[in-house]
């Protein structure tokens, strides 16, 4: 069953938000958000998250990057950007 409603939440996802390409945390939140919400609700909290993170990764600005509590990157070349950022953060 939580399978099934995974696989319908990535495919809806991947049909809704075309930006999105690359994000490997993304199944891991969608079976952690599947522990507390319905499985809309689930895809809701999540398109909205992956929005807003696009709405982020548009931005070039550094320091603007820096005030995000979370987000998904959008492409491979924005995953290794944003952990690039946090291991300069802690340096």
């Amino acid at each position: 069953m939580g399978v099934r409603k995974l696989k319908k939440i990535m495919w809806n996802l991947h049909e809704s938000l075309p930006n999105l390409e690359f994000n490997p945390l993304i199944i891991q939140t969608v079976n952690f958000l599947l522990m507390f919400l319905t499985e809309w609700e689930t895809f809701f909290v999540l398109k909205a998250m992956v929005e807003e993170s696009y709405e982020y990764f548009k931005n070039e600005n550094t320091d603007y990057m820096k005030m995000m509590r979370w987000h998904f990157t959008m492409t491979e070349k924005d995953f290794h950007k944003s952990a690039q950022l946090f291991i300069d953060l802690a340096t």
